[in-house]
């Protein structure tokens, strides 16, 4: 017999309990050639599992994603991440002791051999089910010396542009093996990593920075114009000024700086508000180079189906702010004053789309985070809450389409991307669950009429996690560093896999993620910040277990309202 038991609720478990007592008690009266009585039970039972199949029916929707169409579904990686021989800026951090769980792992120098051997990642990719590959090309790599120096090999001081051809074509031949194996590319063009002479010269608060990066993507858009669509100048400007210009925690490292964060009109301005503006004129000036240089039609495989040139956008990261007290209320506040429009309402006018890289709600206790006793959380430290996701959507839409602020009445409708998602899940008990309870927030949104075109996983196969090092386990694929970067398959790769290619979630697959998350419920798992969710560890703690917390998104799938 077949029982409709959806475990995260109490109801649910109840019923299962009750079907299980009433299972014995039918075959003790079955031993007494009770028939009648028997009968009368298995009616009894049906009829109550009815009613409690029928009560969960609106927690365990399916959705789909094939009306409205495009919806592409992605993954998303970087340069940073994934490439090997890379002399970033983030190599000479980890060999100076800024990176955690970085000395302690096999090969760490390798990261995921992108550079060298691109076709392991692209094969899994084009098996995965995904449309389109978010990728970037590396500034360091390919304009490794200060713009005006002489290293370039002649007397010829250097140029602010490429530098390396012979690197640049490599990156061309990457971007054509992504197309051959069916994806299309998205390219990042800063994606949290400075060349390291754009480091010692004070970073994104350098006004020289701006005019170097602009010449880097003059060149980059003027050899690679015709194999991209779609580009990103920026990946989280405020997460980048916050934790390499206050924070210290990324490059250059160094003692924290608060008076970042101080700004006094005419008198100072901290080099987190330096940073930003610079940022933005950055973004600007290389939108109008972009679209100036890359006017050829989108290829006809775009998965977007635009048919128009190139298009420009941000990826823009977002966290839902909540206190964990009733008085870190200011704390959380606070925090989405300094980062939610900040850099959005600068650059909104010059921007064809706009990306959302949306992990999790930010649990605020005072200036720091903090884990509560009410949310689950990822490896990495990040609380988790689908409906955020739907919230952060419905008000970028409502702002910049709706109330235009900071676009004219001319300006075509903003469309949004999910340009990253995910969640570091060693043990894969999570990520199921995760992936399409967030699927659904965008489903809702969609329904509500907020122009969602598509959804990037971050990311196919663990990787190097910024100051993280190696701990938080974000792919789909578990990479076994000690087995020449093996990679194997976990069960959300099959199910990210299914949902791609399907471009649907079934109320089945969906039910089935919930069961693996709270069959995990109790259990010990690795956390890889320490308990004031801010330094990164060697090897991650095991003092959190899986909470069973219900964070089920439990909105409405109609269709979109245009």
């Amino acid at each position: 017999m077949t029982v409709c038991v959806h475990p995260s609720t109490n109801r649910a478990r109840f019923g299962y309990f009750f079907f299980l007592f009433q299972r014995k008690r039918d075959e003790k009266i079955q031993s007494q050639t009770q028939t009648g009585r028997c009968r009368l039970n298995v009616f009894v039972k049906s009829i109550l599992l009815a009613f409690l199949c029928g009560s969960l029916t609106a927690f365990s929707q399916s959705f789909s994603f094939k009306d409205p169409s495009p919806f592409v579904f992605g993954l998303a990686t970087a340069p940073a991440h994934s490439e090997d021989a890379l002399p970033d800026a983030w190599l000479n951090f980890a060999r100076e002791g800024g990176v955690a769980a970085w000395k302690n792992v096999a090969r760490a120098d390798e990261r995921l051999r992108f550079w060298s051997d691109p076709d392991v990642e692209l094969a899994w990719a084009a098996a995965s089910g995904a449309k389109s590959l978010r990728l970037g090309l590396d500034w360091g790599r390919l304009v490794p010396y200060a713009p005006g120096s002489l290293k370039c090999g002649s007397d010829t001081p250097c140029s602010a542009g490429v530098q390396d051809r012979q690197a640049l074509e490599r990156y061309k031949e990457i971007l054509r093996s992504v197309r051959a194996y069916g994806l299309e590319p998205m390219v990042t063009l800063f994606h949290h990593s400075l060349p390291i002479w754009a480091v010692e010269m004070g970073g994104w608060s350098n006004r020289l920075v701006v005019d170097a990066f602009v010449s880097f993507v003059k060149d980059v858009v003027s050899e690679c114009g015709g194999l991209v669509d779609e580009w990103i100048t920026f990946n989280e400007p405020t997460v980048f000024s916050l934790l390499s210009d206050v924070a210290r925690i990324w490059p250059p490292g160094g003692k924290q700086r608060i008076s970042g964060l101080v700004s006094v009109p005419l008198i100072t301005r901290g080099a987190y508000w330096l940073s930003l503006e610079n940022m933005a004129e950055a973004h600007k000036r290389a939108y109008d180079s972009i679209r100036s240089l890359d006017r050829q039609l989108a290829s006809t495989r775009n998965p977007f189906a635009h048919g128009l040139p190139a298009r420009v956008g941000l990826a823009h990261n977002i966290s839902y702010n909540n206190g964990a007290r009733w008085f870190d209320w200011a704390s959380a506040r606070y925090f989405d004053a300094i980062s939610k429009y900040t850099f959005t309402d600068r650059i909104v006018g010059q921007l064809d789309f706009l990306g959302i890289n949306y992990y999790g709600q930010e649990v605020v206790k005072g200036l720091g985070v903090a884990f509560v006793d009410r949310a689950e959380y990822s490896e990495s430290g990040r609380a988790v809450y689908p409906e955020g996701l739907s919230l952060l959507l419905l008000d970028y839409h409502q702002r910049y389409n709706k109330k235009k602020v900071a676009r004219t009445r001319a300006n075509t409708e903003l469309k949004f991307v999910i340009t990253e998602n995910g969640v570091s899940d060693s043990t894969d008990a999570l990520r199921g669950v995760y992936f399409v309870e967030h699927l659904a927030a965008v489903r809702h949104a969609q329904g509500l009429g907020v122009p969602v075109e598509g959804y990037y996983f971050w990311t196919l196969s663990d990787n190097w996690e910024w100051a993280d090092g190696y701990c938080p386990k974000f792919g789909l694929l578990e990479v076994d560093r000690e087995n020449n970067l093996e990679r194997r398959p976990r069960p959300s790769f099959i199910l990210f896999r299914e949902v791609a290619t399907h471009r649907s979630v079934s109320a089945q697959s969906r039910d089935l993620q919930w069961k693996r998350y709270l069959a995990a419920q109790g259990t010990p798992r690795p956390q890889c910040r320490d308990e004031n969710g801010r330094d990164s560890l060697d090897e991650p703690r095991m003092d959190m277990t899986f909470r069973g917390i219900d964070f089920r998104f439990r909105g409405s799938f109609g269709q979109p309202a245009r």
